[in-house]
């Protein structure tokens, strides 16, 4: 029976992907997708935070502010970061409240990244009916969000994801990168969206650096993967329902 992974265009290119029938590539995947590690990814490729961030008004949930002054909806903070262009400071052409005009900054008290979404082995496509064609199979996908606290109240500030190619048997950088080249031509991405490998042998300096240069962060697994399949290995096992 020919496998899935082997009827795909990436195959078909000669890009063989010897880490899809290892176990250990599956066990990599699914400590990769855990939303400690997609978090972890997510700190690694965002942009440091302005000192302050405008608001005004008290909340009265997570999601929406508003105005002390008329009550009026404030935009969220990363659509206000975006609109006016600004990190910190600056004039106050653009006001906050869409109602009175009422602003002020203040300063950003803390951070926080939550995982939104995470899979692994999710297929790219294109095409559609008989025309669609599989791509390939992505190791693992992650969404995060950053919320900021301002005045002791939490709002969004931007969303993002993390895409990650795992690699157990040694793989030439090369391959590495016309194979996320390959996805990258054939899908289209957030605007924030940041490609990782994640591998089970050493990438000496030299490959990092071409790696980082073609927008590809390389990670290694190590300890913390061992300890996690250890302690993994051990989970008892579900009997599932017999027919």
């Amino acid at each position: 029976m020919t496998h899935s992974h082997d009827r795909t265009l990436l195959a078909s290119l000669g890009f063989a992907d010897r880490d899809k029938r290892d176990p250990t590539h599956d066990w990599a995947c699914e400590f990769m997708s855990q939303p400690t590690q997609i978090e972890r990814l997510a700190k690694m490729a965002l942009k440091p935070l302005p000192p302050t961030a405008f608001t005004n008004g008290k909340s009265t949930d997570r999601e929406r502010w508003y105005c002390e002054t008329c009550f009026g909806h404030i935009r969220y903070a990363e659509s206000l970061q975006r609109d006016q262009g600004r990190v910190a400071g600056g004039s106050d052409s653009k006001p906050l409240c869409n109602r009175c005009a009422a602003w002020h900054s203040a300063p950003i008290e803390a951070e926080r990244i939550i995982t939104t979404a995470a899979g692994v082995e999710s297929p790219l496509t294109k095409g559609e009916d008989k025309y669609k064609t599989t791509i390939g199979f992505l190791d693992v996908f992650g969404a995060w969000r950053r919320d900021v606290r301002v005045e002791d109240r939490w709002a969004g500030w931007d969303t993002g994801y993390v895409y990650v190619e795992v690699k157990i048997a040694e793989e030439t950088v090369g391959n590495i990168l016309r194979q996320i080249g390959l996805y990258r031509e054939h899908q289209s991405w957030h605007d924030n969206t940041n490609w990782f490998v994640a591998t089970m042998f050493d990438i000496d300096a030299g490959q990092a650096e071409t790696m980082q240069r073609a927008g590809v962060k390389p990670v290694r697994l190590g300890v913390g993967f061992s300890q996690w399949l250890e302690e993994r290995k051990t989970r008892p096992k579900p009997r599932p329902e017999e027919f």
